[in-house]
């Protein structure tokens, strides 16, 4: 049963495939003829079998998923899993696209999502219904991003630090949180912060069990 068929990992060509039929850009009526690269326009409405493959010029995406290595015999495909994979799957212009594509052809009756227009998109994604609380987790997102989206000041992410507790519901929170105070300064030269540079008494004395000859070059200047 295909419903029950263990979960594989798509290659590039079968993943591009299915984001594009999910996002309702791809045409299966577009067969043969001349191969397109991959920025050329209406190359999003085409299997990726037609595209061309230059030895010369080699797409980067492709590559980073693992495409085979179209310089010499490959009898199989190495499968490796690197951060530039997740990112390009979160941040590249690729999926937004897909993304926005994909919501805009989402029924909405009124100015918020309900759970006809979460079965649908699941229909078209992921070919299956969702779970009650799956329909509940894409609505309470679709409300929090639209009261962020509404606020007054854009939310802007900060770097810093901040201690684990526990509230009197049992769930974990951030308390006491500081952020750090010269991230993201090093451009400005007044505000930049340099590691304190130990005087050639101190060095000498954190040396002192060392040989001759690494203490002379600890002090010496470069």
């Amino acid at each position: 049963l295909l419903s029950r068929y263990n979960r594989q990992r798509l290659d590039y060509e079968t993943m591009r495939d299915a984001l594009l039929q999910a996002s309702a850009d791809l045409d299966l009526g577009i067969a043969g003829g001349r191969a397109v690269r991959y920025t050329e326009t209406g190359a999003d409405a085409r299997r990726s079998v037609f595209l061309l493959v230059d030895r010369y010029d080699q797409p980067t995406v492709p590559a980073m998923f693992d495409f085979a290595n179209s310089d010499s015999h490959s009898p199989m495909r190495y499968v490796t899993t690197v951060p530039q994979q997740a990112l390009f799957l979160m941040n590249s212009p690729f999926m937004s696209q897909r993304a926005s594509k994909a919501a805009s052809q989402t029924p909405i009756k009124g100015s918020t999502i309900d759970s006809k227009a979460v079965t649908d998109l699941y229909h078209r994604v992921l070919r299956r219904d969702p779970r009650p609380e799956e329909v509940e987790m894409a609505q309470r997102f679709i409300e929090e991003s639209e009261q962020l989206r509404r606020r007054s000041s854009a939310f802007v992410w900060s770097y810093g630090y901040a201690k684990v507790e526990k509230d009197d519901a049992g769930q974990h929170k951030l308390g006491a949180f500081k952020p750090m105070q010269h991230f993201g300064k090093t451009a400005q030269t007044k505000n930049r912060w340099f590691p304190p540079i130990p005087s050639p008494t101190r060095i000498l004395d954190i040396s002192s069990s060392l040989p001759t000859a690494d203490i002379l070059a600890a002090t010496s200047p470069p």
